[in-house]
């Protein structure tokens, strides 16, 4: 899948943006177009015709969309950016996740990073755009993510991270498995990184 990601949104913002010959799916129950040429300019898509018809504009960054996927920008219903961190705007666009609806936080933190977003003082760091973001408890499918997923992202793209924007469950029933994450997360480095208030020792 193309992930419109940080970088892709950067580009958009400015010059036009060309995704060419890439399968579109639009989220309104039609099936798949691939062969599609999506232009973007202004931070708004301004085209999307087919390979054979597709007018890009002479200065347009083009990026290559064969064999992958291009989908709008997906929504997270339930986040707390304060505790998240102040990275955590610029990994959930880097995972395709271009609007949030926080459910409890420092409201004066997350206001002060939209309006510097806005003015173009912050932007998110491009050094490393594979990431990975996990937010939710760790009995949530986190085992499957550290013991299945990351492993075969990390073996096809080893500059990958995992960010852990979690929290705690603290039944002492749970205490065993959460010791077991802990381990598989500690075992990667480097590679997975945590942010919020639960430390990969707390888990």
């Amino acid at each position: 899948m193309l992930s419109v990601g940080v970088r892709i949104a950067a580009l958009a913002q400015g010059a036009p943006l060309a995704i060419t010959d890439v399968t579109v799916v639009d989220g309104t129950g039609d099936g798949s177009r691939p062969h599609m040429t999506v232009v973007v300019s202004g931070g708004r898509i301004i085209a999307v015709d087919p390979v054979a018809r597709a007018v890009i504009p002479p200065q347009a960054t083009v990026i290559d969309g064969r064999g992958k996927f291009l989908i709008p920008g997906l929504w997270d219903m339930h986040v707390h950016l304060a505790k998240a961190g102040a990275s955590s705007p610029g990994l959930f666009v880097a995972n395709g996740v271009t609007s949030v609806r926080d459910m409890g936080g420092d409201f004066a933190v997350v206001r002060r990073w939209r309006d510097e977003i806005a003015a173009g003082v912050r932007g998110a760091d491009e050094r490393n755009p594979y990431r990975i973001v996990y937010s939710s408890r760790p009995e949530r499918g986190l085992e499957v993510l550290l013991g299945e997923v990351l492993p075969r992202i990390l073996a096809e793209e080893p500059r990958a991270t995992l960010h852990l924007a979690t929290y705690d469950y603290p039944a002492a029933d749970a205490q065993p498995y959460y010791r077991h994450v802990r381990t598989l997360a500690e075992s990667f480095g480097d590679r997975v990184v945590q942010h919020g208030a639960l430390a990969k020792r707390d888990l």
